[in-house]
């Protein structure tokens, strides 16, 4: 009896180690895999990145660190209580504040907004009304980030297309003529944009407030005063009265 039993514990070892070892058993076999070959490929795809970059703006306001508060922090503005020793405090060696991510993060986002750019005219729009609706929002979204981007540090890059391959190259551009780029893009998404959306969605009246900014930056003020015009004339208007 002894016997059979090492037997069968004999064969059932030896069948373990033939099956555990085999190539194709280990093998992985995923079930899908996401790529921007099939994913932008029908509009849904194209929400999606959408709502990223949705999500993206967040960034400002909410969230550890947010940006706001942190460049608050090292403004003649800051308390006390966050000031730290500035004479050292750089992207690198910062472990409080992420000066450099900042800038990274910043261009995550437009490269998100890029891809969009790049990839509209892919697929077959069921109208050019939607197909122009999607191009304006991620316009509207790289066009914010270029804005706090030479605001924040002046010349910097300006990437206008999605990168597939290796780039080493980059070149800064001036300042002005990335606004001037901005202007351009915001007149295309306040015209395309909706005025309603649903929620995080972006309207045409966040396109004319930021235009009406970007105005204000190269001192064309009385374009600036058109845009906002619009905006209190649309579905918004100036509060007369303190709140009770």
């Amino acid at each position: 009896m002894k016997n059979y039993i090492s037997l069968i514990l004999i064969l059932l070892g030896l069948i373990f180690t033939l099956t555990s070892c085999s190539d194709d058993w280990l093998k992985p076999k995923p079930k899908s895999f996401f790529t921007p070959d099939n994913v932008y490929n029908e509009a849904e795809g194209f929400e999606s990145i959408l709502i990223t970059l949705r999500k993206n703006l967040k960034r400002e306001h909410t969230g550890n660190y947010n940006w706001i508060s942190v460049e608050f922090a090292v403004s003649d503005l800051g308390s006390p209580w966050s000031q730290l020793d500035f004479y050292n405090l750089t992207p690198s060696s910062s472990r409080y504040y992420p000066y450099l991510t900042i800038f990274t993060d910043m261009y995550e986002f437009v490269k998100n907004a890029n891809i969009v750019v790049s990839r509209i005219d892919n697929i077959e729009w069921d109208s050019q009304e939607e197909r122009n609706q999607v191009l304006a929002e991620a316009l509207f979204h790289r066009s914010y980030w270029y804005y706090r981007l030479v605001h924040t540090y002046g010349d910097v890059p300006f990437i206008g297309e999605e990168i597939e391959e290796v780039k080493l190259d980059f070149q800064t551009h001036s300042r002005t003529a990335i606004l001037d780029k901005l202007e351009r893009d915001l007149v295309f998404a306040a015209e395309n944009l909706p005025e309603n959306a649903g929620p995080g969605g972006i309207t045409k009246y966040a396109a004319l407030h930021l235009l009406t900014k970007v105005y204000l930056a190269t001192m064309e003020y009385d374009k600036a005063i058109q845009t906002a015009t619009q905006v209190i004339d649309g579905l918004f208007e100036l509060m007369m009265d303190r709140f009770d």
